[in-house]
């Protein structure tokens, strides 16, 4: 557990976007549509931050 704060924190401070995105979609369940409207940007572009910075945490993860 302390290995997955850890990668998180790091994920949070090289990434801060797509780590809230990643956060707030998979561990507080807000959907990719709320947070597009909140960021008046489209859906997609939420889905791709978190798409790459799901990327960046596994590969993050598997190297330690």
């Amino acid at each position: 557990m302390e290995h997955i704060n850890k990668v998180f924190g790091q994920l949070n401070t090289e990434h801060h976007r797509e780590y809230k995105i990643i956060v707030r979609h998979h561990l507080k369940r807000v959907y990719y549509t709320t947070m597009a409207r909140e960021q008046e940007v489209s859906e997609g572009y939420i889905r791709k931050l978190a798409k790459n910075g799901a990327y960046y945490f596994l590969q993050f993860y598997d190297e330690k």
